[in-house]
């Protein structure tokens, strides 16, 4: 049982450390015509718009500040980092492919100790002797 409550508790404070940003909006239509005026075609073709250009559904992208989008047939999701709070003595870094490192305050290439070493006084957990049948 402690176990499961320390589990839980890890995962609740791992997700406040991120406060991200979101945002939805809809797809849009356009309508093509092809052929003759005898034998003509319509086509109606659904997309999003993302900074003035026409991006078809399925597209998947990641702009230069980290801002990952989806064109779905819900219309364009894009969601990014957020801030984040970090024990004192680390740093967030958010390298070069958009992923996020919390390090050393001091030493930028070593992870961040507050996180490694655990809570004060470490976990404590008790075994229990098993019985063999």
């Amino acid at each position: 049982m402690a176990a499961m409550f320390l589990t839980v508790l890890s995962l609740l404070a791992a997700a406040s450390l991120l406060h991200g940003a979101a945002f939805l909006s809809k797809t849009k239509e356009m309508t093509i015509r092809y052929g003759t005026k005898d034998h003509e075609r319509t086509v109606v073709r659904r997309y999003c718009e993302w900074n003035g250009h026409q991006v078809l559904l399925g597209s998947t992208w990641t702009t230069a500040c980290c801002m990952h989008c989806t064109c779905t047939s819900y219309g364009l999701e894009c969601y990014t980092h957020g801030v984040y709070m970090t024990p004192p003595g680390c740093l967030v870094l958010v390298n070069e492919v958009c992923e996020v490192e919390i390090v050393d305050s001091t030493d930028h290439n070593q992870p961040c100790q507050s996180l490694i070493a655990g809570p004060p006084g470490g976990v404590v957990t008790q075994g229990i002797p098993l019985e063999a049948k």
